[in-house]
């Protein structure tokens, strides 16, 4: 099927004025994508605007998440691979498990010991991840499903940027078999991160006047943090607070971009986030990355001038389309969508390594637990503290696992290699490898059977 190219003002379904997933009340309309104010730029970022005493600063914008499709053939010899990666990492030999690995140039995918069934697609024979990318490739033997549907880590979309994700992307599935160049998109997130001096929780529910059926509001510890709309459906829009957000998420990466824009430390950063699933983007005529990234200003126009508006309610009139629209809802309708503000950084890591601050911390709560508890110094406490914990697991390597601890530590430090991505584990002795081909000529019996062989 040939994707649709719409024009640039394009928000309305088929041309039609059809919407999907719930629109406002009668009398919305869809104006172009890239109208805005002379204040905003054709950037990530804009500077500080003003409207009827609503002060208004958008730091960045951007695709928080992007999910796509590759539809090819698996290569030859690569399904009983995967396979025998996939058995490796449900052997309960920690050794076997360890070798559970994907290697293809930078990176050193973890292969699950599951696959993943995917909601509108079918299940998927094989899982690699790391910190980019999450690819849930089909067998050789299914006919319906694309060879590939990954995940792009929202941090390497911050970092790199969606292009350059794609262009990655694109070299690792090549290794895979034959696919499409171009992928389709299943689903983007868009997100515009603003500060404001508006009251975000005075917003009631008549506020928001769009069709979705659900309609929710969030706090965390006593703090207000947001609404969602319209969840689970070909649509869905979220207004939260993202610096509260990050307090649980660890995405500290975000403050460093808003920092280069300029952002108030006094005020919270809040993001406005609209989800869009592939039956509302094939319905705007938008399948491929391509189109995607040409289209972005039409799904932003669709989504606040069309199925949603934030209204000033008006007690003395019942008819909720005639309300005027919020000054802040203006500004955020009226962002010009492009994306050319720089990246995060050059350089990223697809490993998946916990921060050794965290570590850190952990090490400090378990020390000071056992100098409380021994009633003893730092200087002499800490010695003893390491020396009474290697006797002890010493002692239960030997008497519980019957393994020397050397060879217990190396196991575990692959066990944690293989799930932070962070290096390629090698067989060890000859036990090992015939162990090792043991797994193989199951995954041969588990690739045949799986094509009715």
């Amino acid at each position: 099927m040939k994707e649709q190219e719409p024009g640039p003002g394009r928000a309305s379904l088929n041309g039609e004025g059809e919407n999907t997933g719930g629109e406002p009340d009668a009398g919305a309309a869809a104006p172009a994508p890239a109208a805005g104010g002379e204040d905003a730029r054709s950037s990530n970022t804009a500077s500080n605007s003003y409207m009827e005493d609503c002060r208004f600063k958008v730091l960045r914008i951007g695709i928080d998440s992007l999910y796509v499709s590759y539809y090819g053939e698996l290569g030859s010899g690569i399904d009983v691979d995967l396979a025998d990666k996939k058995l490796l990492a449900q052997s309960r030999n920690p050794k076997l498990e360890a070798l559970a690995q994907w290697p293809v140039g930078s990176h050193v995918f973890e292969v699950s010991d599951r696959g993943q069934r995917v909601p509108g697609q079918g299940g998927f024979a094989y899982v690699l991840e790391d910190n980019s990318f999450r690819i849930c490739i089909a067998s050789s033997s299914s006919r319906s499903l694309p060879l590939a549907y990954v995940k792009i880590s929202s941090e390497l979309l911050a970092h790199a940027g969606p292009e350059a994700a794609i262009a990655e992307l694109n070299g690792i599935v090549a290794t895979l078999g034959q696919a499409d160049e171009i992928p389709t998109v299943s689903r983007v997130d868009l997100y515009a991160d603003f500060q404001t001096d508006v009251d975000i929780e005075s917003f009631g529910r008549k506020a928001w006047i769009t069709r979705a059926v659900g309609w929710d509001a969030h706090a965390r510890h006593d703090i207000y943090t947001g609404v969602s709309i319209g969840q689970g459906g070909p649509i869905s829009a979220r207004l939260y607070n993202k610096t509260e957000e990050i307090k649980k998420s660890k995405k500290e990466y975000f403050v460093e971009l808003w920092k280069r824009v300029g952002m108030d430390p006094a005020l919270p950063v809040w993001r406005l986030e609209f989800q869009a699933m592939r039956e509302l983007l094939h319905q705007l005529g938008i399948q491929s990355f391509q189109g995607l990234m040409r289209e972005q200003g039409g799904i932003w126009a669709y989504a606040t001038h069309v199925w949603l508006r934030l209204a000033i309610p008006q007690e003395s009139d019942s008819n909720r389309a005639r309300w005027p629209t919020d000054p802040l809802w203006m500004h955020l309708a009226d962002i010009r969508w492009q994306l050319t503000d720089q990246p995060l950084t050059r350089t990223f890591s697809p490993a998946r390594v916990p921060k050794q601050e965290g570590l850190f911390r952990r090490y400090a709560s378990l020390l000071t637990s056992f100098l409380a508890s021994q009633k003893i110094g730092l200087e002499v406490g800490e010695q003893t503290f390491r020396e009474r914990a290697r006797a002890f697991l010493t002692s239960r390597c030997k008497e519980v696992l019957g393994i020397e601890f050397e060879d217990w530590i190396a196991q575990e430090v692959a066990i944690k290699v293989k799930r932070y991505n962070t290096g390629v584990n090698v067989p060890g002795d000859k036990e090992e490898s015939e162990t090792s081909d043991e797994v193989d000529r199951h995954a041969s019996d588990y690739y045949r059977a799986s094509r009715g062989e």
